[in-house]
């Protein structure tokens, strides 16, 4: 419970917000493009977390392809989703993946500040920074990749 009680107040209303941002996303909607563009802001939390990594030389180069993939592949999947684009609004279908990438790059991020606490000997490794990198490289790439397809709609 220690664990929970260190966590800086900031943390709990943001995982409050992406959740509520997520769950809205499950069903169709009519959304701001304001909305989608700055979900790629998220990939920052992750720079954060991955500049305090002991070994630079594995992590950046592993994120920077995972950014890449992972925008290849928002784009592709906004195409799907996205049923139209009005001005400042699109109209878009629900989907599970904005739940599961917000979530993902929240809880990584979590959890890499509460090992950095806990098990400091365990992020040196490189099994740990490559996944770790992998993971959000590939989400935040997704977030930014939908939303390019989005304001090029």
């Amino acid at each position: 419970m220690t664990v929970l009680a260190n966590v800086p107040l900031w943390v709990w209303p943001l995982f409050v917000l992406l959740l509520i941002v997520g769950l809205r996303a499950t069903r169709p909607r009519r959304a701001p493009l304001a909305l989608v563009l700055a979900l790629p802001l998220l990939g920052v939390l992750s720079l954060r977390s991955l500049s305090t990594l002991p070994d630079p030389m594995i992590v950046w180069p592993i994120w920077a392809i995972a950014i890449l993939l992972g925008t290849a592949l928002g784009h592709r999947l906004q195409t799907r989703w996205l049923i139209s684009r009005d001005g400042p609004w699109l109209q878009l279908r629900g989907e599970w993946l904005t739940l599961a990438t917000a979530m993902l790059i929240f809880w990584s991020n979590f959890a890499g500040g509460v090992m950095r606490v806990l098990a400091a000997d365990a992020l040196s490794g490189a099994p740990f920074q490559t996944g770790f990198a992998l993971v959000l490289g590939l989400c935040a790439g997704t977030f930014l990749g939908r939303a390019i397809r989005s304001f090029r709609a």
